[in-house]
């Protein structure tokens, strides 16, 4: 297989082919640095997502049990407060 590639381009000369690996080495490279710097976008968008929604879960815990420490006369109060806002 290399002896095919080598009588293929062997017409080129030597400073032809250097020219087309450095490209191809910097293409390579170019690719490989766009793919991590994607997969580690991804990683911390999701670590973002997942932030917020521990976020939200805690602000829905800390609600809840504020509610259910309040007494009922005091939650219709606030709740009439709040309806007429």
């Amino acid at each position: 297989m290399l002896a095919l590639v080598h009588l293929a381009l062997g017409g080129l000369g030597r400073r032809v082919l250097l020219y087309g690996a450095v490209v191809l080495t910097g293409l390579s490279a170019v690719a490989l640095v766009w793919r991590s710097g994607r997969n580690a976008g991804e990683a911390a968008l999701i670590t973002k997502a997942n932030e917020a929604r521990i976020r939200t879960l805690q602000t829905s815990l800390e609600v809840r049990s504020h509610v259910s420490q309040t007494s009922p006369a005091d939650l219709r109060r606030r709740l009439g407060r709040w309806m007429r806002d």
